[in-house]
């Protein structure tokens, strides 16, 4: 099984492991990104933050949390947002103290090709 930096450092050459029954765990989990309201966001928000402290918490290799893949494996991408809401989500895991965190945007095809 690769580790979470491997993954995160080439994520399309894995894609068939971050769809697959087995990804989530001990170091790895994905979130479907639904914000078409203020609350969607808030959890969404909120379970980042669980997610990561988790990882920080529990694994000394760390975590990998995706998202845009939904819990059974469909590329879903998040849903478009603007420049304001994106920043509000990706700030949850920029306030997170004494952890270490990357950030990356990688296109993947989802199951319309797009």
């Amino acid at each position: 099984m690769p580790n979470p930096k491997e993954i995160f450092d080439n994520p399309l050459q894995y894609l068939d492991f971050l769809q697959s029954e087995g990804f989530e765990g001990q170091y790895f989990d994905r979130k479907e990104v639904r914000v078409d309201t203020r609350n969607q966001i808030n959890t969404l928000k909120a379970r980042i933050v669980e997610c990561v402290s988790a990882f920080a918490n529990s694994n000394r290799a760390g975590g990998l949390l995706v998202l845009g893949i939904a819990n059974d494996g469909t590329i879903k991408g998040p849903q478009p947002v603007d420049e304001q809401t994106m920043n509000s989500i990706l700030q949850a895991i920029r306030d997170l103290t004494n952890h270490a965190t990357q950030v990356q945007d990688v296109a993947m095809p989802n199951s319309g090709g797009n």
